[in-house]
């Protein structure tokens, strides 16, 4: 968490920004490695009717190098879709999915305020900027749920990409603290401010984002692992964005930049972004791009150059033979009315989630659960008779052993042996 509390100022009136490439010391190869690439495929096959659509995923398909148009252009139908079915049937539309949803449409050369689909259309950008009011009044009045900064961050430097004007210049203070990949995208989002202010306009706000930048940019350097990882491998890709736009707040030696790109390459081999939303958080970087060159793609010039491809992927399969016995345990740590542990056994290979079905089919007192479904994959909002609150910050915390366990239910695979915990307790 960050030792202080900082400031992030919402600009009622928005220019354009001018975007930044990845900068000189955190180079990328020339071409596309397989890899990356591999990413890209693993991307494209989430790609299909029946899933939904995830607009963290052609964010990161715009800013590669290469490109299947036609997969890009199927997915830009179905989010086009999905917004018009959300907001006429009044589908809960948060802050930050507004946000992704915008910039996907930004990186995919869309007009905001005529999004067209199902005989409809809807103005993108103004939702945005009404959610967005809403969300200070609601800091103001200090009503309704505790924010979420990072969805906050993300309307912020969505609504940097474009030129907004409100009746006045709105600036407001929100006090919190954040987790390394919410400093991340509020570099991204200040940086794109401040670069849209052309000295000597709004000197005070010009300093004052300075300062909020190089508070936010030691703050990251601080949670820099030996590794070259920030926080965790997933927080790395958008932490390696933040400090490539930023590099006048700190000095180069603090951070090695090729080491934090080699990390996350190494780490595709091994499965750990086969999840679409994660791969997509790592390609821009991978890529050489960030999220403030959303708004600077020329759709015109693209070129169809990545087929699709049957050829073996690089990540590892997840095929095993035989079944394995993992102890669960479900624990209320707020009020410490309960602690219920059951064996359960699965097929080898097998996700937390399915461990999950069987335990509620053995004893569904103790272990009947609820999921809710988010672009990460599913989430578990309630067990047994507990379910997360967001007024009082509780949540179903899941730990191998003592350690919180890296990825979703629909993605981690308990080995034999493992004790998995569910932990009721608060953020």
């Amino acid at each position: 968490m960050l030792p202080t509390n900082l400031s992030i100022f919402f600009l009622g009136l928005l220019l354009l920004c001018v975007g930044c490439r990845v900068s000189g010391h955190c180079s990328v190869p020339a071409s596309p490695t397989p890899l990356v690439r591999d990413l890209l495929y693993h991307m494209m096959d989430s790609i299909s009717p029946g899933q939904t659509p995830n607009p963290s995923v052609l964010i990161a398909l715009r800013l590669a190098r290469e490109h299947n148009l036609t997969k890009e252009q199927e997915l830009l139908h179905m989010l086009k879709e999905d917004v018009i079915m959300r907001v006429r049937d009044a589908v809960p539309f948060t802050l930050g999915e507004v946000a992704l949803y915008t910039m996907a449409f930004t990186a995919s050369c869309q007009n905001l305020s005529n999004i067209s689909a199902l005989g409809t259309q809807v103005n993108l950008l103004r939702i945005l900027y009404r959610k967005m009011i809403e969300e200070v009044e609601s800091i103001e009045n200090r009503h309704g749920p505790p924010p979420n900064y990072f969805h906050i961050d993300l309307a912020l430097l969505s609504l940097s990409h474009h030129n907004l004007l409100s009746p006045a210049i709105k600036l407001i203070a929100l006090a919190h603290n954040a987790q390394v990949d919410t400093a991340a995208v509020a570099v991204l989002a200040l940086q794109s401010i401040h670069n849209s202010i052309t000295p000597p306009s709004y000197g005070l706000l010009r300093w004052t984002i300075q300062w909020l930048i190089r508070k936010m940019v030691n703050y990251i350097l601080e949670t820099q692992q030996t590794d070259g990882t920030f926080g965790n491998i997933y927080s790395t890709g958008l932490v390696i964005q933040a400090l490539s736009v930023a590099p006048k707040y700190f000095n180069p030696s603090s951070w090695n930049c090729s080491q934090s790109l080699q990390k996350l390459l190494n780490e595709i081999p091994k499965g750990s972004f086969n999840n679409p939303m994660a791969a997509s958080q790592a390609v821009p970087s991978l890529e050489g791009r960030t999220y403030l060159d959303v708004n600077k793609l020329d759709c015109a010039a693209d070129t169809d150059n990545l087929p699709k491809s049957d050829l073996p992927k690089t990540t590892p399969s997840t095929t095993a033979s035989g079944d394995i016995t993992v102890e669960y345990t479900v624990t209320d740590a707020l009020t410490q009315t309960f602690t219920e542990s059951i064996a359960v056994t699965v097929p080898a290979g097998s996700v937390l989630l399915k461990v999950l079905e069987e335990a509620q089919k053995m004893n569904p007192i103790y272990f009947s659960f609820k999921t809710k479904s988010t672009l990460w994959g599913p989430y578990v909002t309630q067990i047994g008779s507990l379910s997360e609150n967001t007024n009082n910050k509780s949540y179903w915390q899941f730990l191998s052993g003592t350690v919180p366990i890296p990825t979703g239910v629909g993605e981690y695979r308990p080995a034999n042996g493992e004790h998995i915990v569910a932990k009721f307790t608060t953020y």
